[in-house]
């Protein structure tokens, strides 16, 4: 959101909607509910489970739409730039901060492949909403996700 506020949002619009930001309501709710030990009814859990099942196939179709081969040819460098710190460079650091905190176990593990993983589909659906240039992300994402491929092999290969 900062990004968005930077590059093309205006700063009131973006607070606005970082507040009303459904993913955030989300984890609070969530944490209030675990901390409180409350329990939730089987139609709020079954209509969860079925909008949760169908987020991963709507996004792929949003980035397919979005998705111009000529336009991964053309920003292809930035591309590559990315990926590599987002799946060389992110681990690497994350590995040697947690190795100097004297942070293991599968916790470490864990943080590791996570600072590992390819650009998010949300970073795609914030460049549709503050309209910068959508183009670029999907070729951005789409890199990522087929370079991921190599990398969290290697990255699962070394923490084994």
């Amino acid at each position: 959101m900062v990004l968005v506020s930077i590059f093309g949002g205006n700063r009131k619009e973006v607070l606005k909607q970082a507040v009303g930001f459904v993913p955030l309501w989300a984890v609070i709710i969530a944490l209030l509910f675990n901390i409180f030990h409350l329990q939730y009814g089987y139609v709020i859990e079954t209509t969860l489970n079925y909008l949760g099942q169908s987020t991963i196939p709507l996004i792929m179709i949003s980035l397919g739409l979005t998705l111009d081969f000529k336009e991964i040819k053309h920003s292809f460098t930035d591309s590559l730039f990315v990926a590599f710190v987002k799946l060389i460079l992110a681990p690497i650091i994350i590995f040697l901060i947690l190795n100097a905190i004297n942070f293991g176990g599968l916790s470490f593990k864990v943080a590791i492949l996570e600072a590992g993983m390819a650009t998010a589909m949300n970073a795609l659906v914030l460049a549709i909403t503050y309209d910068l240039d959508t183009k670029l992300m999907s070729s951005i994402i789409f890199t990522n996700t087929v370079l991921s491929l190599i990398t969290l092999t290697g990255i699962i290969t070394l923490l084994v």
